[in-house]
């Protein structure tokens, strides 16, 4: 018997391994850990001195296919972000995997938790034989694993794509209830183009009784289905213009740095472009949770967007922590906030009246540098439609009927 030949030996006699290469029939190699006690450490950074660390650095996460194996028998094949129990065919979204240690349970919290792990091989490649490899005379099982999570994540592309048309489907459908459904429906898929990664992000409509126009909730919040959503006041179109005719009156300098975003006269900044805009604007936000990936991550990003905010600007956001819409609504608590400490936030207002201090604070919120990256997305997607902009901002007599009738 020649030493080379590993799948010959008695299991007891076999020699163990601490991420030894070993060679199969066909010429696939892989790096083996089954000695007891022996750790598999995928989060470690890359050593140049390891050699083993270019192919288990971020194992788990990256195209880099494994195999476990229990002391039970059961297998879990890993590679592209998943992991597939080959006895139950359950498979599991899953990042960077943890330490793994021979001997000990693997746990991914949340998904499940293995019986004691007898081996770990990761496939290295394949080579011509190589006479100093221990080899295995069988066919690597690398190639089957391979084949399935690429089945795998066709099936999921393509459930993805399906779950997209449904929720585009369904928001246009909904947004076609509305009297701008030219407008909105134009500007939505207008900003679907520029942004694809938001075709799976439904619209949720606001009750007709509600204050709010739009808005956006993270998939975090309890108030969501558990993914990101955009939510609008789709009917009673002329009382949602009005309020941003309202706003006009107790905000002009809100008015004043749309229409500088836009590049336009304070005056063709009509109550259907404002709208409009709100619409795609809190679809910024959304891109901002997409980009965070989690409540943390979005807590700090916005603590870096408002240290980033000039500091006037952030001293009076602070100061008055509540919008203008509030402090301008006669009879709310936020109002009689602002009236009894009036002296206390002149300063940082840089404003001795009531009126004034809410036309600031409406400016200050255009100026935060969350909602100006968002402003600036919305008037992106609007400008970059020739024809809806010069219509959403065309003041001549019957041009809000010409886009209820678009």
């Amino acid at each position: 018997m020649q030493p080379n030949q590993l799948a010959a030996q008695p299991e007891h006699l076999r020699p163990t391994h601490n991420g030894d290469q070993i060679q199969y029939s066909d010429g696939m190699t892989a790096l083996v850990w089954d000695a007891p006690g022996a750790v598999v450490r995928p989060t470690a950074g890359e050593d140049p001195g390891d050699p083993t660390s270019e192919y288990v650095n971020g194992l788990g996460q990256t195209d880099t296919l494994a195999i476990l194996t229990t002391d039970s028998g059961n297998q879990y094949g890993v590679g592209s972000g998943l992991i597939i129990n080959k006895k139950t065919g359950d498979t599991y979204e899953t990042g960077a995997l943890p330490d793994i240690t021979i001997g000990e349970h693997l746990s991914i919290p949340g998904k499940f938790t293995t019986t004691r792990i007898r081996s770990v091989a990761v496939a290295s490649g394949r080579a011509e034989q190589i006479a100093h490899l221990e080899q295995v005379d069988a066919h690597n099982p690398f190639d089957p694993l391979g084949k399935r999570i690429a089945r795998t994540r066709e099936q999921q592309y393509q459930q993805a794509l399906e779950q997209r048309r449904q929720t585009m489907e369904k928001n246009i459908n909904l947004l076609n209830t509305s009297e701008l459904r030219g407008a909105l429906g134009t500007a939505y898929f207008a900003l679907l183009e520029m942004y694809p990664q938001l075709e799976d992000i439904e619209i949720v409509p606001v009750p007709e009784d509600s204050a709010q126009i739009a808005s956006a909730t993270p998939s975090w919040s309890s108030r969501s289905n558990g993914k990101h959503q955009v939510n609008l006041r789709i009917g009673d179109l002329p009382t949602s213009l009005r309020k941003y005719e309202e706003a006009d009156q107790f905000t002009p300098s809100s008015k004043r740095e749309i229409a500088k975003l836009y590049g336009i006269d304070e005056s063709e900044v009509t109550p259907q472009l404002q709208y409009v805009t709100s619409f795609i604007h809190e679809f910024g936000h959304v891109l901002d949770y997409i980009n965070a990936g989690s409540h943390e991550a979005y807590a700090a990003m916005r603590d870096q967007d408002r240290a980033a905010t000039h500091t006037l600007v952030r001293r009076l956001l602070e100061a008055v922590p509540y919008s203008a819409s509030k402090l301008a609504k006669e009879g709310s608590p936020e109002r009689a906030w602002l009236i009894a400490n009036l002296k206390s936030v002149e300063a940082a207002a840089a404003a001795t009246t009531v009126e004034r201090v809410i036309d600031k604070r409406g400016r200050a919120h255009r100026l935060d540098v969350t909602e100006n990256r968002c402003d600036k997305l919305a008037v992106g997607v609007i400008k970059g439609d020739q024809a809806l902009f010069d219509a959403l901002r065309d003041t001549s007599p019957g041009a809000l009927d010409r886009l209820r009738a678009a």
